[in-house]
């Protein structure tokens, strides 16, 4: 895929030398060499039309999730030397994000990493559609960035980790994905109790 032309992120190559010089003015640290990619609805079409062609059922969770997403760009660069995260500034991208909508969900800063998450969300359909994520450790610096239909995604998500073993069985007590069959007994009961 790292051939295919528009696959290289120009975007995510011009944050990481805005991120490269405050980690260098905040220690010892240097980022070094790495990739920064973009792919499109087209290779990641592709990519479902193989995947189901090749593997169709050990695939078919990325199938159905990956068909809210729109764009995936993805950098990923080595980190060498020291730097404590708290001296790390605010990499200057950010500022032109929120000026174009984006909200800051996340911001860690700590000795060993540094890290932010930004969010933006179509307002009039009530739908999250964009997520930008920075995470900067000592040993590398990973940008990712999604678009599409990130609300959907995420709810397909976590209703198919409900169904099986991806999160323990953290969903069984909420009743996020509809009543446990236990509460649905107690309902029944109730309403029988409640029967004049």
């Amino acid at each position: 895929m790292l051939v295919l032309p528009g696959c290289v992120s120009l975007e995510m190559g011009r944050m990481k030398r805005e991120i490269e010089r405050d980690v260098e003015a905040a220690g010892t640290a240097e980022v070094g060499r790495g990739f920064a990619v973009a792919l499109g609805r087209g290779t990641i079409g592709s990519s479902r039309f193989l995947t189901r062609l090749f593997a169709p059922s050990a695939t078919e969770p990325y199938r159905a999730l990956s068909r809210h997403v729109r764009q995936v760009k993805v950098a990923r660069y080595d980190v060498t030397g020291s730097f404590d995260g708290r001296d790390v500034g605010r990499p200057s991208a950010l500022d032109r994000y929120e000026a174009d909508g984006w909200v800051s969900l996340v911001t860690v800063r700590d000795p060993e990493q540094a890290v932010w998450v930004l969010y933006r969300e179509d307002a009039r359909r009530l739908a999250l559609t964009d997520l930008l994520a920075i995470a900067l450790t000592d040993e590398d610096l990973v940008l990712t960035r999604l678009r599409g239909d990130l609300s959907s995604l995420v709810l397909d998500a976590a209703a198919m980790g409900a169904e099986g073993d991806l999160f323990g069985g953290a969903f069984d007590e909420t009743g996020v994905f509809g009543p446990r069959d236990d509460e649905e007994a107690d309902r029944e009961d109730s309403t029988v109790d409640a029967a004049p």
